[in-house]
């Protein structure tokens, strides 16, 4: 295919990007990547091509090593036997949740959907009084910048059930400290209630 595209570059006047692999004389393959462009002259007539050849390989290897990391991590992610949701802060826009998380709340939890669809009228004190936005465990583990203590809360479910659920909340960082990016909320259910 290599060859083929620097043809049809030939033939078309085009420009070649491509990646290939390569064998060494010692035998040991390395992945390339050339880049040709050709020189015209005043009457659009290409008389020369200029060219570079990269060695890429240690990029093509780390992309695969973080393709299997992910592959890896999202397996565990779907796995795990508790309900798992990360959102991102301040928006609380759902970026992952795990098919348990969806079996708990029995509803669907879409992709950059707001985390506030399922919490406001949903969530209630054991007296039955509605959290207010502020007591919301996410919320309180984005403002105090760690992981909340588990609690039980009384969750109105997607099928109109209602079930005891124990969860606790944890920011998430990146390379820096603050402010967190995201949240990771973990549950449980505890009770069901007819």
């Amino acid at each position: 295919p290599t060859l083929q595209r620097w043809q049809d570059a030939l033939q078309n006047g085009r420009l070649l990007d491509t990646a290939f692999r390569i064998a060494r004389g010692d035998g040991v393959c390395r992945w390339m990547r050339s880049h040709a462009a050709p020189r015209r002259d005043s009457s659009g007539k290409i008389f020369r091509w200029y060219g570079t050849l990269e060695d890429i390989d240690d990029r093509k290897k780390a992309e695969q090593a973080l393709r299997e990391s992910e592959a890896l991590l999202r397996a565990i992610f779907e796995a795990v036997p508790v309900g798992m949701l990360i959102t991102d802060s301040p928006g609380g826009r759902i970026l992952m949740s795990n098919p348990r998380a969806e079996a708990i709340f029995r509803r669907a939890m879409p992709v950059g959907e707001s985390l506030d669809v399922y919490r406001l009228s949903n969530l209630f004190h054991a007296d039955g009084s509605s959290f207010s936005p502020d007591e919301y465990p996410t919320v309180r583990a984005i403002r105090a910048g760690q992981t909340t203590v588990p609690e039980e809360i009384l969750n109105r479910r997607g099928d109109g059930t209602h079930a005891w659920i124990r969860t606790t909340a944890a920011p998430v960082r990146g390379k820096r400290t603050a402010p967190a990016w995201g949240q990771c909320s973990r549950f449980r259910t505890s009770t069901n209630l007819s």
